[in-house]
């Protein structure tokens, strides 16, 4: 998935060069710096992703980010799906 999660990280950003105002923006250029910085793309476990929610924090689920594959990306949601029912 990182290689996936910086190309979209790094076209989004190349469209906003200047502006850091939107939150989902990063000039992380590497899967260790996004890793590092915990911001918009981050990569949760089932629980970890089920305890952010129950928080009331929003979880968007982007599953073809970046260009991900759909045999990649179908277990992803097959797993959200499961973990909204418990």
């Amino acid at each position: 998935m990182g290689p996936h999660l910086v190309h979209d990280a790094v076209m989004a950003a190349s469209y906003r060069p200047h502006d850091d105002s939107v939150a989902s923006i990063t000039r992380a250029e590497s899967v260790d710096a996004l890793r590092a910085e915990g911001g918009p793309y981050r990569i949760f476990t089932t629980a970890e992703a089920t305890e952010y929610v129950r928080g009331g924090r929003p979880l968007p689920l982007h599953p073809l980010c970046g260009g991900s594959a759909p045999d990649v990306a179908w277990p992803y949601l097959e797993r959200a799906a499961r973990a909204a029912t418990q």
